[in-house]
């Protein structure tokens, strides 16, 4: 499982996304070196689906802090949707991850953008990105953003609304600090999607805490998740 947790440094929140057990591998990736990078996908779009090995895995255990339903093909235009709910947040928040069952080198993506629909009347900041690497391994990271209501396309207003993210504009946090990489290795995508709430830098809300009754309105819906070239 993965843990997230944040500490503040004049006034910037610096996340430290710690990996206690690791993401899925592609061969031998472990230790400090990594495994050779696959082939680039060359397609134009590549979206994410169960076809893929993805599975989602919420971050932290006993109980973890997330977990995701399928929707059902209720998203816009017809596409497979996930229902987010996080019932057990810890103090420091709440985090999932969709992940591979090996990683993908997406490093034709760079100029690109994640593209994916969002449904919730969520109040809270949510961090958004992707992960790399294999836990322990030099190419271990995240890349993400915050992302409120009126930024990069969402609206908190319980309809479906379409974000796009540029990749390039992502920060990126690296397991080894302030001697890390300063961009993220995208031929070795292991997550290419993960949403989580830190508390401190989401405002203190806790709003997911009873999603399993969902006329209360905070659950997050997500769909038609997918990397662009363009």
């Amino acid at each position: 499982m993965k843990k997230l947790s944040e500490k503040f440094l004049g006034g910037v929140i610096v996340a430290s996304l710690v990996l206690i057990a690791g993401c899925a591998t592609s061969g031998s990736a472990s230790g400090s070196t990594s495994a050779p990078a696959a082939a680039a996908v060359t397609q134009a779009t590549y979206p994410l689906s169960a076809a893929q090995g993805m599975q989602w895995d919420g971050w932290d255990a006993n109980p973890t802090t997330a977990y995701a339903n399928p929707g059902g093909n209720d998203g816009p235009k017809g596409v497979a949707s996930y229902t987010i709910l996080s019932t057990a947040p810890k103090s420091w928040g709440w985090g999932i991850v969709a992940q591979l069952s090996s990683v993908v080198n997406l490093s034709e993506f760079s100029h690109g953008h994640i593209n994916f629909w969002l449904r919730s009347t969520y109040p809270g900041k949510l961090l958004v990105g992707f992960g790399t690497g294999t836990s322990d391994a030099a190419d271990n990271g995240f890349a993400y953003t915050e992302l409120a209501s009126g930024n990069a396309g969402f609206i908190n207003d319980g309809n479906w609304h379409q974000v796009t993210l540029a990749i390039s504009s992502l920060k990126f946090w690296h397991k080894d600090g302030a001697q890390a990489p300063q961009a993220p290795d995208l031929t070795r995508v292991s997550a290419p999607f993960f949403t989580a709430d830190v508390f401190a830098s989401g405002g203190g809300y806790r709003g997911t805490r009873d999603t399993q009754d969902a006329t209360n309105g905070q659950q997050i819906d997500v769909a038609g998740i997918e990397w662009t070239r363009s």
